[in-house]
């Protein structure tokens, strides 16, 4: 999955930001796993990465918080996560 400052919602980021993002659901262990990593942020550090419920280019209700970015802008870890919201995930 591609990640672009300009299409964050509802405020843009950086433009120039860029990243990329695996997220894999393991739904017998109701969790949401993801690698994150986000790129020329002019030395700026990311302050939040989760999944949002809701249509694109809106900021939905926030259904899967991840944890903080390390010191080199990635993020890889797993997320307890309701089996509704992995179903509505996987559809």
């Amino acid at each position: 999955m591609e990640l672009l400052g300009a299409t964050e919602a509802p405020d843009k980021g950086d433009t120039m930001g860029f990243g990329a993002a695996a997220v894999m659901v393991d739904t017998a262990g109701g969790q949401v796993c993801y690698n994150l990593a986000v790129f020329s942020l002019d030395g700026a550090v990311p302050t939040a990465a989760h999944i949002h419920k809701g249509d694109a280019g809106k900021a939905g209700d926030v259904v899967v918080p991840f944890d903080k970015f390390d010191a080199n802008n990635q993020l890889a870890k797993c997320a307890k996560a309701d089996a509704a919201v992995i179903k509505d995930i996987l559809a």
